[in-house]
């Protein structure tokens, strides 16, 4: 899912720190092990050819909400174009599934709440 959204960028500079000082923030990932926010930490460090990383689980992590869980976690990085039409697209395409979804469903009320907040964040409208 991340890939669909980012690039990866900085993993050489991210791994010659994580060398220098270890992993100081611990991934985030579901119960499913998807990476809700580390994707760059992961890929750091592999290129170091760690075995383990330091790691919390998000038990509201769902196959419903990933995508909008995976965007929040990255609304404070500095987005070049391409991220942010992606972003926009991916919430776009969210919210369009919700309201064609059973609007009794508390995961797809919860999906569309964060859909709409984020998109509020970004500064778009969903309509």
């Amino acid at each position: 899912m991340y890939a669909t959204l980012y690039v990866l960028s900085c993993i050489l500079e991210l791994a010659k720190s994580m060398k220098a000082v270890g992993q100081k923030e611990p991934i985030v990932i579901d119960a499913n092990f998807n990476i809700v926010s580390g994707y760059k930490r992961v890929a750091a460090a592999k290129t170091l050819k760690w075995t383990e990383v330091d790691a919390i689980i998000d038990k509201t992590a769902t196959a419903q909400n990933l995508g909008l869980k995976i965007i929040h976690s990255n609304r404070q990085r500095a987005k070049s174009a391409v991220t942010k039409f992606n972003e926009i697209n991916f919430l776009r395409n969210s919210s369009k599934l919700n309201t064609n979804q059973n609007s009794s469903n508390p995961i797809v009320e919860t999906a569309s709440e964060m859909s709409s907040k984020i998109a509020e964040e970004l500064g778009i409208s969903l309509n």
